[in-house]
């Protein structure tokens, strides 16, 4: 197999192939979203592609990330495995990661195992995969997510715009009890104190 590994780090890369080590493997290194462009470019199809999350960029191809490139490859090489690892651990920018690139295994540096690696390259745990703290983080925001039904959107809505939560039963078909019930909850679900930090973490989140 064409294993293409990238990771500004060179004892990274390496610890890497001696995890994969096999005669049928040839591995390709490189240590930048600018290499990676260029190789892909000239004609080079990996078959696999063990990306790390911090490393550096390619502005002038808007490429900043592992996640630019994973994106990357998948339009140019769309059958290639693609197995991303970052350091990042927050649940909103592992949510993010996710979303943006589909990569076949998201994995956590710190939930990294060489068997796990070795196992999924070699098929024998099946894709996607996502390690356990991914998989934490996806499940918190999902369950962030599921209050942002449309009725609180336009709670929330309102609430940027400066109206107080007496104000807002005027435009939504809810009494005032039942809007302070519904912001309430996500108070508490997003831990945050009152309404105006509520509305300033969802637009940090872009969730609003």
């Amino acid at each position: 197999m064409n294993i293409l590994l990238l990771d500004d780090h060179e004892l990274i890369v390496e610890g890497y192939i001696a995890i994969l080590d096999d005669t049928s493997n040839n591995f390709t290194k490189l240590y930048s979203c600018k290499q990676l462009y260029h190789t892909l470019l000239e004609g080079f199809k990996p078959d696999i592609a063990i990306l790390d999350y911090n490393v550096p960029s390619y502005p002038e191809q808007n490429m900043y990330s592992g996640a630019d490139c994973a994106v990357f490859i998948k339009e140019y090489v769309p059958r290639c495995k693609i197995i991303l690892i970052t350091a990042q651990e927050e649940a909103t920018v592992l949510y993010k990661i996710y979303k943006k690139t589909n990569a076949d295994a998201l994995i956590t540096k710190s939930d990294f195992k060489s068997e796990d690696l070795r196992n999924i390259v070699n098929e024998i745990i099946p894709t996607p995969y996502l390690s356990t703290r991914v998989l934490n983080a996806l499940n918190e925001i999902r369950g962030k997510n599921s209050l942002l039904s449309v009725t609180n959107m336009e709670i929330l809505m309102y609430l940027a715009q400066g109206f107080k939560v007496n104000q807002i039963s005027d435009f939504v078909e809810l009494s005032t009890p039942a809007i302070q019930k519904r912001v309430n909850k996500m108070l508490q679900e997003f831990e945050v104190a009152d309404s105006q930090k509520l509305v300033l973490f969802c637009k940090q989140q872009n969730l609003l």
